[in-house]
């Protein structure tokens, strides 16, 4: 559903009463289609928005989607990743499909799950322009609140004091996301009643820096300058966003912690 607005094309998303302005830039589909989808500036990157039941895999419950965004769709599965929810949300799964090389195209659904219901998001087009515009697909994404979605509220919760323990969990977390996601190094800290409880600089195994070399101080620059740290004394913000940037393209990542 579109609606008009002097802003721009506002859409009003699978599930939601409000209407959802898109980036600058973004078209609805001009082809008919059996699903809300919209088009990057560049043409050549569409990204739909459906809900259907949940079956027994995400792979299982994106299918009939798929199959009503694109019929000849029948990539394998690369692998897929599920992550407990947040925001509201009862369970949220990427799977990230196999295209041949020769296409350099990308076939990525997010699937959440509400109650009995699945809200999809499925992302097919060029690498390229999803390189670039990712972090507007993100926001799309931000915006999606069905009726009923409410974020759990930790007002009045039992505040937790961090342990050792907890700096484990956190590390082997972190290298575990890292190792998936293809992410370098990071820098985190966790802060709490003024003391730092954790930090650390880490890097991924597969992707280790030398000290030395035009290139990787090129991006170690940009990482301290964006991430705002001091690389001989750990990270020293409280959170926030951590950007890295390699070969041109950005990843953010954003870690709340309370307390």
């Amino acid at each position: 559903m579109e609606e008009s607005s002097p802003n721009g094309i506002r859409i009003v998303l699978p599930g939601s009463s409000a209407a959802t302005p898109l980036p600058s830039g973004w078209s609805l589909a001009q082809e008919a289609r059996p699903l809300l989808t919209v088009v990057s500036p560049e043409g050549d990157l569409h990204v739909a928005f459906a809900t259907g039941p949940i079956a027994e895999t995400p792979e299982k419950t994106a299918g009939p989607a798929w199959r009503l965004f694109d019929s000849s769709f029948d990539f394998p599965v690369l692998h897929k990743d599920q992550m407990p929810g947040s925001g509201g949300w009862d369970a949220i799964s990427q799977i990230v499909y196999s295209v041949p090389a020769a296409e350099s195209r990308s076939a990525v659904v997010i699937v959440r799950t509400l109650r009995d219901t699945a809200y999809l998001t499925l992302i097919l087009g060029s690498k390229g322009s999803l390189s670039r515009r990712g972090a507007q697909i993100s926001e799309l994404l931000e915006k999606w609140k069905p009726e009923g979605l409410a974020a759990k509220s930790l007002a009045g919760s039992q505040r937790r004091t961090w342990e050792p323990k907890q700096s484990a969990e956190m590390a082997s977390f972190l290298r575990s996301a890292m190792e998936q996601m293809h992410v370098p190094g990071a820098a985190i800290a966790v802060v709490q009643g003024g003391a730092h409880r954790f930090r650390g600089r880490l890097r991924s195994p597969q992707n280790r820096f030398k000290r030395t070399g035009s290139t990787r101080n090129a991006v170690h620059d940009r990482v301290v300058n964006e991430a705002a740290y001091d690389p001989d004394d750990g990270a020293t913000g409280s959170g926030g966003e951590f950007r890295v940037v390699r070969a041109g393209h950005e990843t953010s990542a954003r870690f709340r912690a309370g307390g």
